[in-house]
């Protein structure tokens, strides 16, 4: 086998075999994936304007509506009409949704104490190993009579999570990113 700078990618005998030997190796196909494909396939944008349904499809911003894409919503403006989900869809996210890890599904499931606060429920999920959790995103307000940061502190405070977290980040009331640095136990910008 010759060494990689050795290989001439005019050869096409060189390439061939070098593609044989490595086109199925997961860190060929992530650098190529994450170097090639995504920058030339997919525009990034370092901030993303988001808006409803409502938002877009009302009368409030356009006189005129065509079409309208986008997530499937119930919550579409009266004037469009409801929304039409492709058939099965409803299906797909109900199973994803209720299908437990040990039937090859996604959720698993904790018994808490009827007698559970806030900080019972960050320690339990804090401490979740299989798998282990990087990212709590708290959609159901589950975290009540703690703000956004007092759950940063707490988490980071308490070592509910391992050392090797050196920040947790966090949205301000104003909708802030910003990220509470355990060694300095400061509040910065992100």
């Amino acid at each position: 086998v010759m060494y990689l700078h050795q290989f001439e990618r005019s050869n096409e005998q060189q390439m061939k075999e070098l593609h044989g030997l490595l086109w199925k190796t997961p860190s060929v196909i992530e650098w190529y994936i994450s170097e090639c494909i995504f920058p030339t396939h997919l525009s990034f944008q370092s901030e993303k304007l988001s808006a409803s349904g409502e938002d877009l499809g009302g009368g409030l911003l356009f006189r005129t509506r065509l079409g309208f894409s986008g997530t499937p919503s119930d919550l579409m403006p009266i004037e469009l009409g409801s929304c039409e989900f492709e058939p099965g869809s409803e299906g797909k996210i109900i199973h994803t949704l209720c299908t437990h890890k040990d039937e090859g599904g996604i959720i698993t499931c904790s018994t808490v104490d009827e007698h559970w606060d806030a900080k019972l429920l960050l320690r339990l999920v804090a401490s979740q190993s299989d798998p282990r959790l990087n990212a709590l995103i708290d959609t159901g307000a589950l975290i009540t009579g703690m703000s956004n940061e007092q759950v940063a502190r707490f988490l980071l405070q308490e070592d509910c999570l391992p050392p090797h977290f050196q920040g947790c980040v966090f949205l301000s009331e104003e909708g802030a990113k910003l990220i509470f640095v355990r060694a300095s136990q400061t509040v910065i910008k992100l």
